[in-house]
C-alpha cells in the first residue's frame, strides 16, 4: 500500500509538473503588441459597456445613474447601504472579479459602502476610463508630428551630405552659395531649434503629466488642469473655465506639482480661541474630532489626523491646529467637500462646548481741539470737556 501511494503521489507530480512550467511560461512571455494596440483602440474608441454588455456609458449622468443603480440592486434592505458580503456572495463563482471590486469599492476594509460613495467611486472610475482616452488620442497626435519632423530632418541631412559630395568640380561655387545661406539661416533657426528640442526633452524625457491631471506651476497658485498636450505646446484650463496655452520649452524650466501623480494629501485648518477656556473643554474638543475621523474611514487617515496648541497669541488668543490627512490626494476635488464638512462639525462643535474667542479691548482716546460743540449738548458736559 505505501509503495501504491508513492507511485501515485509521483504521478501526480508529474502530470502537475507541465501545468507549472507552462504558468512559468506566461508570466516569463512577453506582453503581445496586437493586444495591447487592441485594448488602446477600444479604449479610445469604445464606451464602457456594463449590465452584461446591453448598457453603455457615454457621459458622467450614464455613470452616475449605473452607480444609482448598483445601490439599488445590492442595497441591505431598505437602507441606502451595500454590505461587501452581499458583493461577495453574488460573485462568489468569480474570484478574480471579486477581487477587483473589493479593490475598486471597498479599498479601506470598511465592509459597507454608503450610495455616495458607490456613485463617487463609478464616476472615479469613468473618468479615469475617458483621461486615458484622450491621453491616448494626444499621444498619437504627438507621434505623428514627431515622425513628420524626424522625417523632414532626414531629408535636411541628406540634402547636406549631397551638398558635400557635389562641392567640387563645376558644382563648387553653387554649394559655397548654398552653404553660406544654410550657415545664415542656422543662426536665424538658433533659438527656434533650442526651443524645439526642450519641448521634445519635456515630453518623451521628462513627461511631468498626462491629460486631465492637476497641476500647480510656480508663481501660479491656482491650480489647473491638463486638457490637451501638443508637440510644442500644452493647454490647461482652470476651474473656472478660462483656458491657458503654454510653450513646453517654457514648461521644461519651470518647478512643477503633479496633483494626480501625488499621494494622499494633508489639510491643515486654524482655529483662535480665548485663553481662557478650560483644558477639559480643549481635550473634550480634540475627542470628538477623533470619534468624526473615525466615522469617516473612507475619507480619512486616523493615525494621522491630530489636533494640536501651536501658538499663542497677543496674551488672549490660542491657535488651535486641525490636521486632515485624507485618504486621496485632491485631483478630483473631493478636499473641498471633505474640509466644507470638517468645518460644519468644528463649527457645531464650538457651539455645543461654548468655546469662543474674542478679541483684546481696545481704548481710544478723542481729543477735541477748538471744535464746535453739538447743538443740544448740555452745559455741564460742556464744561467737562472743556
Amino acid at each position: 500500500n505505501n509503495n501504491n501511494n508513492n507511485n501515485n503521489n509521483n504521478n501526480n507530480k508529474d502530470a502537475a509538473h507541465p501545468a507549472v512550467v507552462q504558468e512559468e511560461e506566461e508570466e516569463d512571455a512577453e506582453p503581445d503588441a496586437d493586444k495591447i494596440l487592441l485594448d488602446a483602440v477600444v479604449i479610445q474608441q469604445h464606451p464602457i459597456l456594463v449590465c452584461n454588455k446591453t448598457k453603455a456609458l457615454r457621459t458622467l449622468k450614464d455613470a452616475r445613474r449605473f452607480g444609482h443603480a448598483l445601490v439599488n440592486e445590492f442595497r441591505h434592505h431598505s437602507d441606502d447601504i451595500v454590505l461587501i458580503s452581499t458583493l461577495k456572495e453574488k460573485l462568489k463563482d468569480k474570484p478574480a472579479l471579486q477581487e477587483r471590486v473589493m479593490l475598486t469599492f471597498d479599498p479601506n476594509d470598511v465592509k459597507q459602502l454608503s450610495r455616495k460613495w458607490v456613485v463617487s467611486t463609478v464616476e472615479r472610475v469613468f473618468r479615469n476610463r475617458k483621461t486615458l482616452s484622450r491621453s491616448l488620442a494626444d499621444l498619437e497626435s504627438i507621434t505623428n508630428a514627431l515622425g513628420h519632423f524626424l522625417t523632414g530632418a532626414s531629408c535636411f541631412l541628406m540634402f547636406f551630405v549631397l551638398m558635400l559630395l557635389f562641392s567640387q568640380g563645376d558644382f563648387a561655387p553653387i554649394m559655397v552659395s548654398v552653404g553660406t545661406t544654410l550657415l545664415a539661416f542656422s543662426f536665424i533657426f538658433a533659438e527656434s531649434a533650442r526651443q524645439v528640442f526642450a519641448s521634445f526633452i519635456f515630453i518623451f524625457v521628462r513627461y511631468a503629466y498626462d491629460i486631465g491631471d492637476r497641476v500647480l506651476l510656480a508663481g501660479d497658485p491656482r491650480a489647473m488642469y491638463v486638457k490637451r498636450i501638443e508637440l510644442m505646446t500644452t493647454t490647461f484650463t482652470y476651474w473656472d473655465g478660462r483656458v491657458a496655452s503654454i510653450p513646453n520649452y517654457k514648461l521644461h524650466d519651470m518647478f512643477l506639482i503633479n496633483i494626480r501623480r501625488s499621494g494622499g494629501q494633508t489639510d491643515e485648518l486654524e482655529l483662535a480661541v480665548h485663553y481662557t477656556t478650560p483644558k477639559h473643554k480643549l481635550e473634550e474638543f480634540k475627542s470628538r474630532f477623533k470619534s468624526f475621523v473615525a466615522k469617516n474611514p473612507n475619507d480619512f487617515v486616523y493615525s494621522d489626523c491630530d489636533m494640536v496648541l501651536t501658538a499663542f497669541r497677543q496674551t488672549n488668543m490660542i491657535t488651535v491646529s486641525v490636521y486632515l490627512a485624507q485618504k486621496t490626494n485632491w485631483q478630483n476635488g473631493e478636499h473641498v467637500l471633505r474640509r466644507h464638512m470638517t468645518l460644519l462639525f468644528l463649527k457645531e462643535t464650538c457651539e455645543d462646548l461654548n468655546i469662543t474667542y474674542e478679541c483684546v479691548p481696545q481704548r481710544n482716546l478723542v481729543e477735541m481741539v477748538n471744535m464746535p460743540f453739538p447743538q443740544g449738548m448740555r452745559a455741564d458736559i460742556r464744561s467737562d470737556l472743556a
